[in-house]
């Protein structure tokens, strides 16, 4: 008499024998959470060399680097793969279900969970979970490092311009030496904030209600800044520098401020120290201090 596998199909009604899901059905599982992947990877990895174009609109409204535009398209990425790997696991436990009610069916007196199939079946699949999730624990360090820390990045053009306009908070600029990139940090407390990028130009706008703006340029850049009552600080910069401000404080340090440059405050301190001026350049204030240590004309 012969007797029926388990693992066979014989087309009985009772749903006593089937096949087992074929290599080809369980690779397609695999193959969103691996594109999502993909995508992942390559946008961190542009991000991270500044090869992607500058968006139009990087940040806005309330939240400065939480609203930025790339920050949001990893984010929902994420998301979209941390779905994809919990449909994967809600298809095993399925799975892993319709095969322990089919070998009970043909070997009642072994429990299920005791079949060594089954036993293999999940501890792989407890591994493989969490080596997925590795992705994600990598995704979040890359968001907190490159947003929060580096700042959102991008080479810029010879000589670029950085003009902004801030009615309250903070704006502050480094000049690196050595360097076409640009790294901009919006503070979280950035409000009504938006700018752009003039690739022909070589122009940067940043506007904001309230500002927190933190600034890596090339050494080299033209600056046309303006605030309200803000504070501006700008250091290791040579070009032409223009500030104005109605009441905070502007600092300049260690910079060259070349010919056309312009700084002038209505009621708040101008520090310049350890810096250069051309001839020509104006510092003015309304009767508020003007205060230079070891400020040099340029050779």
């Amino acid at each position: 008499m012969m007797t029926t596998s388990p693992f066979e199909n014989t087309n009985n009604p009772s749903g006593q024998g089937f096949l087992p899901p074929t290599n080809s059905s369980r690779a397609r599982l695999y193959v969103r959470p691996m594109v999502l992947l993909v995508l992942m990877s390559v946008i961190a990895v542009l991000l991270f060399e500044g090869l992607l174009g500058f968006p139009g609109l990087f940040f806005w409204f309330i939240g400065g680097d939480l609203m930025q535009l790339w920050f949001l398209v990893l984010v929902v990425l994420g998301l979209l793969y941390r779905g994809s790997l919990a449909r994967l696991w809600r298809r095993g436990a399925e799975k892993r279900g319709m095969l322990m009610k089919r070998y009970q069916a043909f070997s009642p007196e072994y429990p299920a969970g005791e079949w060594p199939a089954l036993a293999q079946e999940r501890s792989s699949g407890k591994f493989l979970q969490g080596l997925l999730h590795v992705p994600l624990v990598l995704l979040v360090v890359f968001l907190v490092y490159y947003f929060f820390i580096v700042g959102y990045t991008f080479h810029a053009g010879p000589h670029p311009t950085v003009t902004g306009d801030c009615n309250g908070g903070t704006i502050t600029v480094e000049g690196k030496t050595g360097s076409d990139m640009v790294s901009l940090k919006a503070g979280l407390l950035t409000i009504e904030g938006s700018g752009n990028y003039d690739s022909s130009n070589h122009v940067l706008t940043l506007n904001s209600n309230l500002c927190g703006f933190t600034l890596e340029v090339p050494a080299t850049t033209n600056l046309h800044l303006s605030g309200n009552d803000a504070t501006i600080s700008v250091r290791g910069v040579s070009g032409k520098i223009e500030l104005d401000n109605n009441a905070g404080d502007i600092t300049i340090d260690g910079s060259a401020l070349l010919a056309g440059s312009v700084v002038s405050n209505n009621a708040g301190k101008i520090t310049i120290s350890n810096s250069c001026l051309m001839p020509g350049v104006k510092v003015g204030s309304n009767d508020s201090p003007i205060t230079r240590s070891q400020v040099k004309p340029c050779n």
